[in-house]
């Protein structure tokens, strides 16, 4: 996402007054957090931001612990 698109989303949720942020997505029953299937489920439920982290391993692979991210 370019940092104008990103600008342009933060300043609409800003308009909003209260945004709702979706710690590790939504999980429950089958759905384990910090998965695409838990931020998509979250994007649906109404959330204004995901958040998650990513990290890099001392192997060098990355992975996710937290991120955020702003849905308009």
């Amino acid at each position: 996402m370019q940092r104008e698109q990103m600008n342009r989303r933060l300043a609409h949720a800003a308009e909003k007054g209260i945004m709702i942020m979706a710690h590790r997505g939504v999980c429950g029953a089958n759905i384990l957090d910090n998965t695409m299937e838990s931020f998509e489920l979250a994007l649906k439920q109404g959330a204004d931001i995901l958040e998650a982290d990513v990290f890099r391993s001392v192997d060098g692979e990355l992975f996710v612990f937290h991120l955020s991210l702003i849905h308009i």
